[in-house]
């Protein structure tokens, strides 16, 4: 078989990335500035301890750098040691406005902020980033270093966990600022390098989330979670308008009973089957629109005050520890992409911590694992099935010349690529691909044939592929 010389790559590389369905949209990778206009992108906040810097790729293996050759460098020459937000990544007008038409969406649990973070090691035995997005630093989640030093970890939050209830305050100039705070016992000098800020929206066209729950913790036997540093009861609703249950009638209520660093009890899902199912036929990197999500509130005593309080769920990978939300119900999600859980799932534990004296209750609710692209969204309304004519096939004039097809255009979008070819009128066309453009020609993939040219250029039109690249060629018949 002869293949035409014309060949032209697909790279789903490009922005946006398409992954098993999900897209990656890149906000910021630190490619268009350098360490002299760095102060564009990256502000002290309310503390001074870090100077910012561009990192230049010193090759493959330089761990620093994620996405293209540059990475974000916030030198601490004094030590990071104590807690402090150090400093905003102000994204571009374009990148913000991405991410405020995705924090006003009103799809349920579609969008994620991603990026990748580098702490060097400091000399220390533990340091955590606190995360905030917006100007006002109201709203965060910190990434655990959990002894990862000198590699790259992914922090990655929920929109609608982040939202809450919460505004995306803008900066003076209609921009979005995302905060960055440090926390360690490092005693020597070092630098953290932050890198490809993404943007994961996780449906796919014409699908949309269903959800299957796993504890409601209606029946008050439960025994999903059991205690461990403190005691756990089962609640009942009281009203309409009690907040300590999001769905149905019960809850978990575990009391903690002091501020120091506790496991207060466990959660185990080994027996799920619709969780174990999805662990066990899907790897990681095909899981990221599986979410395993609940709902959480913590309730002080009245005559209790709290200054600050954590609650953290541990599990291998687990590295996000969310905050308190003043009292508010939260949902804390997990992105079963980003966690390298086989079947079964592990026991997770739940731990808090916090400056407060007394009594203070966690309520826990609505355990459930969503589908973001496990139902279709819309159904067409039925139409007439279009009359198909068989091709008509005509043969080369006589004695004329039969030109070779050349690809002069591509056009890409989420879904689709539309080539269009030189042809000659009548000419018989097929197009084949590959994803190795120095394979053997005979191995290509014909994806159409009997194209029949009605003029001097002809277009064809293919499904986008989900991952890696794709070549084309297209061959006179």
């Amino acid at each position: 078989m002869k293949l035409a010389k014309s060949i032209l790559p697909i790279l789903v590389s490009a922005i946006p990335v398409l992954s098993y369905g999900q897209t990656f949209t890149v906000l910021e990778s630190f490619e268009g500035v350098d360490s002299n206009s760095v102060v564009d992108s990256a502000v002290a906040w309310n503390s001074d301890r870090a100077q910012f810097f561009v990192h230049e790729s010193s090759g493959a293996d330089d761990l620093r750098v994620t996405d293209g050759n540059r990475a974000l460098e916030a030198y601490f020459d004094g030590a990071l040691n104590g807690w402090a937000q150090d400093f905003q990544v102000i994204l571009s007008d374009e990148a913000s406005q991405t991410l405020v038409d995705a924090w006003d969406s009103e799809d349920p649990h579609r969008y994620w902020l991603f990026y990748d973070i580098t702490f060097q090691s400091g000399g220390g035995e533990w340091a955590n980033n606190p995360f905030w997005i917006g100007n006002d630093g109201t709203f965060g989640d910190q990434v655990e270093v959990n002894g990862t030093w000198d590699e790259p970890v992914s922090g990655y939050i929920e929109l609608d966990a982040a939202r809450n209830g919460n505004d995306l305050v803008l900066t003076e100039d209609g921009r979005v600022a995302l905060g960055f705070g440090f926390n360690g016992n490092l005693v020597d000098a070092s630098s953290v390098y932050v890198d490809n800020i993404r943007l994961l929206d996780t449906y796919a066209p014409g699908r949309g989330p269903t959800e299957v729950l796993l504890e409601g913790f209606e029946d008050e036997n439960f025994d999903s979670l059991v205690p461990s540093g403190f005691e756990v009861f089962p609640y009942s609703r009281s009203d309409d308008a009690d907040t300590n249950v999001t769905e149905g009638v019960g809850s978990a209520r575990i009391e903690v009973a002091e501020g120091g660093w506790t496991t207060t009890s466990t959660l185990d899902l080994t027996l799920s089957d619709a969780l174990n199912d999805v662990l066990f036929e899907l790897p990681q990197a095909e899981r990221l629109n599986y979410i395993l999500s609940f709902d959480y509130k913590v309730a002080p005593d009245p005559d209790v005050t709290i200054g600050w309080f954590q609650f953290l769920p541990q599990a291998d990978g687990l590295r996000l520890t969310p905050t308190w939300g003043g009292g508010a119900n939260r949902t804390f999600s997990i992105n079963l992409g980003t966690v390298p859980w086989e079947d079964p799932v592990p026991v997770i534990n739940f731990i808090t911590q916090g400056g407060f004296d007394g009594f203070v209750d966690v309520y826990l609710d609505n355990i459930r694992l969503i589908n973001t692209q496990g139902a279709i969204a819309s159904t067409p309304e039925p139409t007439e099935p279009p009359v198909v004519l068989p091709p008509v096939v005509l043969p080369p004039v006589p004695g004329g010349p039969v030109e070779p097809p050349q690809i002069m255009d591509i056009e890409v979008t989420a879904d689709t690529v539309v080539l269009t070819f030189s042809s000659q009128n009548g000419g018989n066309y097929s197009v084949f691909t590959t994803s190795d453009v120095t394979s053997d020609p005979s191995t290509w993939t014909e994806k159409a044939s009997g194209i029949v040219a009605t003029g001097a250029t002809s277009t064809w039109q293919d499904s986008r592929a989900s991952t890696g690249a794709l070549f084309y060629t297209v061959r006179r018949n």
